[in-house]
């Protein structure tokens, strides 16, 4: 498949939104939602161990990035990975690890 060069604007996204996952909590939480598929702050608090104004505060970052989504029921905000987005993160990705130069495997 044939991939054309990142767009500068892309560029500027893609770097946004690396910064915003370049902290081990916030991996952590990407992580869990992977494997869980939603939770709540009160259970990402419990499975992170971490107090709530921490984790909401990574939540915001990454609800910012967008890279995850929330949904209101009640008192509780579910939060879930935005699928679209990270499918376009990962695209981007995998087109530069393709413009990288062969190597031989270490």
């Amino acid at each position: 498949m044939l991939y054309a060069p990142l767009k500068a604007e892309q560029v500027k996204q893609v770097h946004r939104i690396l910064k915003d996952l370049a902290h081990e909590n916030r991996l952590r939480i990407i992580s869990l939602l992977v494997d869980v598929r939603e939770l709540h702050v009160t259970e990402l608090e419990e499975k992170l161990q971490l107090d709530q104004a921490l984790v909401s505060h990574h939540l915001k970052v990454l609800s910012r990035s967008k890279l995850i989504q929330s949904r209101r029921v009640g008192k509780f905000s579910y939060y879930s990975i935005n699928q679209q987005k990270m499918l376009g993160l990962m695209t981007a990705l995998h087109f530069l690890r393709q413009e990288l130069p062969k190597q031989d495997a270490v």
